[in-house]
């Protein structure tokens, strides 16, 4: 494995299982800590959709565990598909999109036709959190890979 699939791997809490399956932990405190039962409802919400009845434009997610901690932190992980990496070109192209998505699709659309239908899918769900670092590829598609993106 290469240094930049390891960083890519071991990011923001990621960690690689087994070579089909990697994990998610992550610990988050809302603003207000009281708040921490409302989000942990609307996170398992969005986890347990996921699991149930996989959305096409989201990596297939496995497992999901949490626990809230007295101080109102929210604990978590979830276990979902490996991915491939974006090549450094779908890289340049999504950076490009988000600076100017109308010359972007000029100079890039046909080569990259399926990588736009995903961005457009995106921006219309109800995803907030669209960036480079959260879409990879999972069995030829471009997939999200950072559920809290729903919230």
């Amino acid at each position: 494995m290469s240094s930049y699939i390891d960083y890519k791997y071991n990011y923001h809490g990621v960690k690689l299982i087994n070579k089909s399956i990697v994990r998610k932990r992550y610990e988050l405190r809302p603003p207000d800590p009281g708040d921490s039962n409302n989000y942990w409802k609307i996170l398992k919400n969005v986890i347990s959709k996921q699991i149930k009845k996989p959305n096409p434009i989201v990596v297939p997610v496995h497992k999901f565990n949490f626990k809230i901690q007295k101080d109102g932190t929210v604990k978590y992980t979830y276990d979902m598909s490996r991915c491939e990496l974006l090549t450094r070109e779908e890289e340049e192209v999504i950076n490009k999109y988000w600076a100017d998505n109308e010359s972007t699709l000029r100079d890039w659309g046909s080569k990259y036709k399926k990588l736009f239908r995903f961005l457009k899918k995106v921006n219309k769900s109800s995803y907030m959190d669209l960036h480079l670092g959260n879409i990879m590829k999972y069995r030829d598609n471009y997939v999200l890979i950072d559920l809290e993106g729903f919230l």
